[in-house]
């Protein structure tokens, strides 16, 4: 790929790069995860404003460049902005759970509209209803499956909780973990995807805070 493209995009994260840019991780509806350099970002704030936060949805050019593991960010749009989760630590942890896995879970440059589509179904979701720890599962399970994993082991888990995940697994709105369950339920995907990825996401350690 090579030259100026369009592309819907969602930040995956941003970390400093240079004296007064920043590395964007980007997960691409055309392009998969692309790490894009947007120079001048922490120098100007009219440049992008609040355009690279984690979690924004984006309508942007992309500069790609043969030979490089870096592209360069061009012009972008936020075109879905988050405000309640901007106000609430609980869905900012949960986002940044999310955007985490997938993150770790896919490659460079693999394109994958229909993750591009799940992972913003669920900061939509996120944004609009908040997080639960049903939720959470679920987009465990949806991750698990959309990225080839197949189904997690529910080796371990109590009976009511691998109960509730089966429900849930089913298209059971109604499904709810005991309260005595949830940080088991945590702790077992924590173990899954350290199976899968070989570690757990560092932003797991929130949730069961």
């Amino acid at each position: 790929m090579t030259g100026r493209q369009r592309t819907a995009a969602l930040v995956l994260k941003t970390r400093a790069f240079g004296d007064d840019a920043l590395i964007v991780d980007l997960l691409c509806e055309q392009f998969g995860r692309v790490s894009v350099v947007a120079r001048g970002a922490r120098k100007s704030v009219k440049r992008y404003g609040g355009a690279l936060e984690m979690g924004a949805r984006l309508d942007t050019e992309v500069r790609f460049a043969p030979g490089r593991d870096l592209h360069t960010l061009g012009a972008c749009e936020v075109t879905t902005p988050l405000r309640k989760i901007r106000e609430d630590l609980d869905r900012i942890h949960s986002l940044a759970y999310l955007l985490e896995l997938v993150r770790l879970s896919t490659r460079e440059g693999a394109g994958d509209a229909a993750l591009y589509t799940l992972a913003c179904g669920m900061v939509d979701t996120l944004e609009q209803v908040g997080p639960t720890p049903e939720l959470l599962a679920l987009w465990d399970l949806a991750l698990f499956g959309r990225l080839g994993y197949g189904p997690p082991s529910m080796a371990g888990l109590s009976d009511a909780a691998r109960a509730t995940l089966e429900r849930l697994s089913a298209g059971d709105a109604e499904a709810r973990f005991a309260e005595s369950d949830v940080q088991g339920v945590r702790r077992h995907f924590d173990h899954q995807w350290t199976r899968v990825l070989g570690q757990a996401p560092r932003s797991a350690r929130f949730l069961a805070a």
